[in-house]
């Protein structure tokens, strides 16, 4: 059976957004596993044989992306 994680928590992304750098490593450890998946390039070996392997650069880039999109995240207040 597949295991369900679930998202991080109202608060958790509220201190993110503030800068809280605790709460950012976490929802960056959070997605680790998810940023890893889409880090994976092929290499070639050299006999020519094809394998996947993270891409350490691609992996910062998108953490990096992450992080800044976290910074720049607002969250409105509305009373109904």
């Amino acid at each position: 059976m597949k295991s369900i994680t679930k998202c991080p928590t109202f608060s958790i992304i509220s201190q993110a957004s503030d800068g809280e750098v605790d709460a950012i490593e976490g929802i960056l450890k959070h997605y680790d596993d998810y940023i890893s998946k889409s880090s994976l390039q092929p290499f070639y070996d050299d006999q020519g044989q094809v394998y996947l392997e993270i891409d350490p650069e691609l992996k910062g880039l998108i953490r990096t992306a992450l992080v800044t999109k976290m910074m720049k995240f607002e969250i409105e207040f509305r009373v109904a």
